[in-house]
């Protein structure tokens, strides 16, 4: 074996192992898809959040709000169990628009659905008001 095919099985060696590394993260939940637990250094993974009241007669306020930093599934459920572990909420978030609809029993505080999202790691999206 010449050194060149020494540094070539070398090379496939490494990048195998930190692939079969990766992979195992992902599949034990110690990382998602976007490399991160949870998405970003500084955010907090919220406990999964189940919503047992889904029917949307019983939440008379809607606000929708758009979610940046969003990129798989992952995302998707780690906005929903920040927005859901405010009492009286429920949110489903759409990925493909971005989107987080956010149903409330009582009066939405938008203040604090912005804060659970940006601890969640994610951020708000402001339009700009029409003139």
């Amino acid at each position: 074996m010449n050194l060149s095919t020494a540094i070539v099985i070398l090379i496939i060696a490494v990048i195998g192992f930190f692939a079969f590394r990766r992979t195992r993260d992902v599949f034990f939940g110690k990382k998602d898809c976007c490399n991160t637990s949870p998405a970003g250094p500084k955010a907090k993974k919220f406990k999964d959040v189940t919503v047992s009241d889904t029917n949307v007669d019983n939440y008379p306020y809607v606000v929708e709000v758009t979610v940046g930093g969003m990129s798989c599934e992952h995302c998707v459920r780690a906005v929903e169990n920040a927005i859901n572990s405010i009492e009286g909420m429920w949110a489903t978030v759409d990925l493909e628009k971005r989107t987080a609809t956010v149903r409330g029993k009582g009066e939405i505080d938008q203040d604090a659905i912005d804060k659970v999202i940006d601890q969640a790691g994610y951020y708000v999206i402001r339009q700009p008001k029409q003139a």
